[in-house]
């Protein structure tokens, strides 16, 4: 399996803060921080573990975020709409479903290469793509009860999930 391109950390680092200064203007001491590409996961975006700061009106604000940007040169999905993405984490945000706060949606490339939305980061560790997890990784390692445990819980999200009124979320 290919490996996603990687990105150059600074270029980046100098990108995300001019552009998280646009989306904050009221803010200042606007900095980001430590931007960590996760390796071995993600392979459906190209996703940026981002640390940022700022002070706003309530005071300093330190924020662990995550940017997922459309891959480039790689992709598993033959079409891609990344806005839909942002927009179903979203709408599911005050269902109950276990998503992440989702922060702001850009469709401009010229930012990052590529549309891309950010969102608060969700502390946890997830079964890696590289290599694959039922090959190698913490879940392959993990004990049978911790395995059950954890298809009986994404089960149970995925059954809530259908229990949604898809047209009342709109």
């Amino acid at each position: 399996m290919p490996i996603p391109q990687a990105r150059d950390v600074d270029a980046t680092r100098t990108q995300l803060t001019a552009w998280l200064r646009r989306k904050l203007p009221h803010a200042t001491d606007v900095a980001v921080g430590e931007i960590t590409l996760p390796s071995g996961s993600g392979f459906s975006n190209e996703t940026l573990l981002v640390d940022a700061s700022w002070r706003g009106g309530e005071g300093p604000v330190e924020a662990r975020l995550v940017a997922r940007v459309r891959p480039t040169a790689y992709a598993i999905f033959p079409e891609y709409d990344l806005h839909r993405q942002y927009r179903t984490m979203e709408i599911l945000a005050p269902t109950g479903i276990p998503v992440p706060k989702m922060r702001w949606y850009e469709e401009d490339a010229s930012v990052l290469g590529q549309p891309f939305y950010v969102m608060e980061r969700v502390e946890g560790v997830i079964p890696a793509d590289h290599p694959p997890f039922a090959h190698g990784g913490w879940l392959f390692d993990a004990t049978p009860a911790q395995q059950s445990e954890l298809v009986r819980s994404a089960l149970t999200v995925l059954a809530e999930l259908h229990r949604l009124d898809w047209r009342a979320l709109g």
